[in-house]
């Protein structure tokens, strides 16, 4: 007890001033660790203490994480020996804030110098990345953090910060984000032609139809099928036939905008999804394909190319599903109707518009027989949308001039695909 008594009356030994460890020779934050007293209680804070210390420690240099202080009222710049190596500048370099600018890749430098302010004047210990030009391992990526210190009256004194080197983490993202971009590339893309497959179609054909109803607009979508693929396969083999297919894809792409969507639904079917483009356009694009593909050159093949084109325009309210049907009932009726054909569907809602016209009572008696004969016509044609020949064209051309005609004596009147 006199023992603990006397203890108790000995003036306690000043506090000792300790470096940090990892930061020895370059006096950065120096830590205040009291000196061993006689109390139990001391003694357990200065244990609690340097464990405090040594995981810290051994937290900066697993994470390799480089430590400074930037003095206020002396305005030094601190540095320990990690952000000496960091920054491939030689340790024990004075640091200057023109020393740090010319380390920072001049692409970042406004970002981080504004960054760096704005912490400094307001307190944020948000983390930032930017850019440094290392001398020897080129452009490296740095994740630092900074936050004030504040003395008793709330003023700042100094600011502390971290920096870290996370090129290697960057590295692997970026590798990861393009594996991933390449991947969903490739469940995109028709593997034989290049071209979109089903999924793309399915995709683009929902994000169009969804943009037309909110914006407004039109779109026009064309179907194509290879006439007597089988035949080329049985004859020539299926080389000669994916060099076929191919063909086709390339002479599609060829001659569409990079708004338009080519791609492969299946077999030998392509398809092209035509956002702000009327059935007209359309159909004058098919033929153009047409007239294309047969001049096109396709080893061992001996005679031209030819495809049945089915070309509609989408409808108020319609759906994916049903423009896709449209497309393939109107490209089987030029199917059938003698292959190497562009057909259209407008020819039935011309039809009955004329059906309309024709029963019409305020127009004239020769006005509604003009049209019962457009009618005829068009029967005769089996389809107004369908061209295949020179003549054939001819006539319908004709025939359109026909009908102008007959709206131009109801001038409310006008054609469904204008």
């Amino acid at each position: 007890m006199q023992e603990t008594l006397q203890g108790l009356n000995q003036e306690e030994p000043a506090a000792a001033t300790v470096r940090d460890p990892i930061a020895a020779g370059n006096d950065i934050i120096p830590i205040l660790i009291p000196t061993l007293g006689e109390k139990d209680e001391r003694k357990t804070a200065d244990d609690t203490s340097r464990a405090t210390i040594a995981t810290l420690c051994l937290a900066l240099q697993a994470g390799n994480i480089g430590v400074w202080q930037w003095d206020f009222k002396t305005n030094n710049l601190i540095w320990d020996a990690r952000m000496y190596e960091m920054y491939g500048i030689s340790e024990g370099t004075p640091i200057t804030s023109e020393l740090w600018k010319n380390a920072v890749h001049p692409e970042d430098l406004l970002l981080a110098s504004g960054i760096f302010s704005s912490a400094v004047q307001q307190g944020l210990h948000d983390k930032h990345r930017f850019r440094i030009v290392h001398p020897v391992r080129g452009i490296r990526f740095i994740e630092a953090a900074q936050e004030l210190v504040l003395d008793s009256d709330n003023k700042p004194v100094a600011c502390v910060g971290i920096d870290r080197d996370v090129t290697e983490w960057c590295e692997m993202r970026d590798s990861l984000l393009a594996r991933q971009a390449a991947l969903e590339t490739m469940s995109l893309t028709d593997p034989l032609t290049g071209v979109g497959n089903r999924r793309k179609l399915d995709e683009g054909l929902a994000r169009e139809i969804s943009r037309v109803r909110r914006y407004g607009g039109k779109m026009s979508f064309l179907l194509a099928d290879l006439d007597r693929f089988k035949s080329i396969n049985d004859e020539f083999g299926h080389d000669a036939g994916d060099s076929v297919l191919r063909a086709i894809a390339r002479t599609m792409a060829s001659m569409v905008r990079d708004t338009d969507l080519v791609t492969r639904l299946g077999g030998d079917e392509f398809c092209i999804a035509m956002p702000g483009v009327g059935g007209s356009d359309a159909k004058l694009l098919a033929e153009r394909m047409q007239l294309r593909l047969e001049q096109a050159v396709v080893f061992p093949l001996t005679a031209p190319l030819t495809a049945s084109f089915g070309v509609v325009q989408l409808r108020n309210g319609e759906t994916a599903e049903s423009l896709l049907h449209r497309a393939d009932q109107t490209m089987y009726r030029a199917k059938t109707s003698g292959t190497n054909r562009v057909c259209s569907d407008f020819g039935d809602e011309v039809r009955n518009a004329l059906e309309a016209i024709s029963s019409t009572e305020s127009l004239s008696e020769k006005a509604r027989s003009s049209a019962r004969k457009l009618i005829r016509c068009i029967h005769c044609f089996g389809v107004l949308g369908t061209s295949d020949s020179a003549v054939q064209r001819a006539r319908l051309k004709s025939t359109h001039l026909c009908l102008e005609s007959v709206l131009a004596r109801r001038p409310a009147a006008s054609l469904p695909y204008n």
